[in-house]
C-alpha cells in the first residue's frame, strides 16, 4: 500500500511539473507577444511625434531626414512666396493647400503653412503690388490670369518684374489660361526660352502641356463668387436628396446647353431635376443666388455639365464638393482646347488621368435613359457613390498639392 502511494506521489509530481512547464511556456510566449506589440506602438508613436514636429517646423531635423539627400537637407526650411494675382489663387491656397488666410490690412490678406519641410507664404489682394511685395525673397510662385487681353497685360507686368529680379532663385507660375487655350504669349518667359519660369501649371487642356516644364492645373471652384471652403467636410452624404439632377448656368447661343434644356423639357424631367438657366453670364453672385445654387447641389444626386466656353467648368468641382456626381459632356469646347487631338482622352484629361468617378456623356439625348438607370439605384448604392466621390476629390486635391511641392523642391 505504501509502495503504491509512493508511486502515485511520484507520478503526481511529474504531472505537476509538466503542467508548470506548459504554463511557463505560455506565459513566456504571451510576454514576448506583449513586448513586441508594445515596441511597435512605441515606434509608431515616436514616428508620429517626429512627423508632427516636422509639420510644425519645416526646418526641424527628423530621423526621416537622414534618408534625404544632403542637397535637400540644405534647402529644408526654405520660404516659398506665393503672390496671388488671380482668383484661382484662393483655390490653390484654401482648397488645395488648406492654408489659413488672415486680413493683414485693407486689401491685403496673407497666410502661411509648412509643407514637406518648406514654408509656404501666400499673399493676395489689390494692395499686393509690384511696389509692396517683399524684395527679400528667392523663390516665388505667381498666380496669374490670362483669360483676356487686359488680364494678360496685367500678368506681363509681373512677369517682367521677376525677369529683372536677379535675386530670385526660382519662379513658378499657375496660370488661369484662355478658354480657347491660346497661351502662346507666356512661352518667351519659360526657362527653356531664356526666361525666368522654371515650371508652369496651366488650366484647361492646352496642347503645350508636356509634363516636363508645363503641367495641367484644375480650374477648381469659383472662389470669386465666394464658393464656401470645406463644404465637402460638412455636407450630408446619407440623407435622401430631393432632385435626381440639377443644372444652373448660362445658355450660350448655338451651344449644347440649349439642347440639354430641350431634352429636359420634352421628356418631362423638370420635376425630377432642378433647372435655373440665364441668358447672360453674371460674374457676381447675390447672397440669394449663391444659396439657391448650393442648395441645388446639396439636394441633387447628379449635376449636369454641358460644354460652355470650355469643357471644364467650375460646376464640376463644386458638385464634387457636395457629393453630387458630375455628368460631363465629353467633347472639346474648341479645336484648340482638347480638340487638336482626335483621341477623346485629350478632353478633360486631368480628370481622366486621375480616374475621377464622374459620368461622361457624348449626347444629351441619352440623358433620359441615363436618369432612368439612376432611378433604379438603391439608397445604399447612392450613398456609397457620394462617399467615394467626396473621398476622391479630397485625395485629388492632395495629389495636386504634392505635385506642386515636389516641383518646388526640384527647382530650389
Amino acid at each position: 500500500m505504501l509502495q503504491k502511494d509512493g508511486i502515485y506521489n511520484v507520478e503526481k509530481m511529474k504531472f505537476i511539473k509538466f503542467i508548470c512547464r506548459r504554463r511557463c511556456r505560455v506565459i513566456i510566449a504571451l510576454y514576448i507577444i506583449v513586448s513586441c506589440i508594445t515596441s511597435l506602438i512605441f515606434i509608431k508613436q515616436s514616428m508620429n511625434s517626429i512627423s508632427m514636429h516636422d509639420s510644425l517646423d519645416p526646418s526641424f531635423s527628423t530621423l526621416a531626414a537622414e534618408t534625404i539627400s544632403p542637397m535637400k537637407k540644405s534647402k529644408s526650411g526654405s520660404v516659398i512666396e506665393i503672390w496671388g494675382k488671380a482668383a484661382i489663387g484662393l483655390y490653390l491656397w484654401q482648397h488645395i493647400f488648406e492654408g489659413p488666410l488672415h486680413l493683414v490690412s485693407p486689401g491685403w490678406s496673407s497666410g502661411e503653412i509648412p509643407v514637406n519641410q518648406l514654408l509656404f507664404r501666400f499673399h493676395t489682394g489689390p494692395q499686393v503690388t509690384l511696389e509692396t511685395v517683399s524684395q527679400d525673397v528667392s523663390d516665388v510662385i505667381l498666380v496669374l490670369n490670362g483669360r483676356e487681353q487686359s488680364k494678360i497685360d496685367f500678368a506681363l507686368d509681373w512677369l517682367d518684374y521677376v525677369t529683372h529680379s536677379p535675386e530670385l532663385n526660382s519662379v513658378g507660375v499657375i496660370l488661369l489660361g484662355n478658354e480657347q487655350c491660346s497661351n502662346a504669349w507666356i512661352r518667351k518667359y519659360m526657362k527653356t526660352e531664356g526666361g525666368p519660369i522654371k515650371y508652369l501649371f496651366v488650366v484647361y487642356d492646352a496642347q503645350e502641356v508636356d509634363n516636363r516644364a508645363t503641367f495641367q492645373w484644375p480650374l477648381g471652384v469659383a472662389t470669386y463668387r465666394n464658393f464656401p471652403v470645406g463644404s465637402d467636410k460638412m455636407v450630408d452624404l446619407v440623407s435622401p436628396r430631393k432632385y435626381l439632377c440639377n443644372f444652373a448656368g448660362t445658355i450660350y447661343p448655338n451651344s449644347s446647353r440649349g439642347i440639354l434644356l430641350e431634352v429636359l423639357r420634352s421628356n418631362r424631367l423638370l420635376e425630377q431635376c432642378f433647372v435655373k438657366e440665364r441668358l447672360e453670364w453674371e460674374p457676381k453672385e447675390t447672397r440669394e443666388s449663391l444659396h439657391s445654387y448650393i442648395t441645388a447641389l446639396q439636394d441633387s444626386d447628379l449635376t449636369l455639365n454641358p460644354v460652355g466656353m470650355n469643357a471644364e467648368c467650375y460646376r464640376i468641382y463644386e458638385a464634387m464638393s457636395f457629393g453630387s456626381v458630375p455628368v460631363i459632356e465629353d467633347r472639346p469646347g474648341s479645336e484648340t482646347c482638347g480638340g487638336w487631338n482626335r483621341n477623346s482622352s485629350a478632353v478633360l484629361r486631368l480628370l481622366k488621368r486621375h480616374l475621377a468617378p464622374v459620368i461622361y456623356i457624348d449626347d444629351w439625348k441619352r440623358l433620359p435613359e441615363l436618369l432612368k438607370n439612376e432611378s433604379r439605384m438603391t439608397r445604399e448604392q447612392t450613398v456609397a457613390r457620394r462617399l467615394k466621390l467626396v473621398e476622391w476629390y479630397a485625395v485629388f486635391r492632395h495629389k495636386m498639392r504634392d505635385r506642386l511641392v515636389d516641383l518646388v523642391w526640384k527647382n530650389l
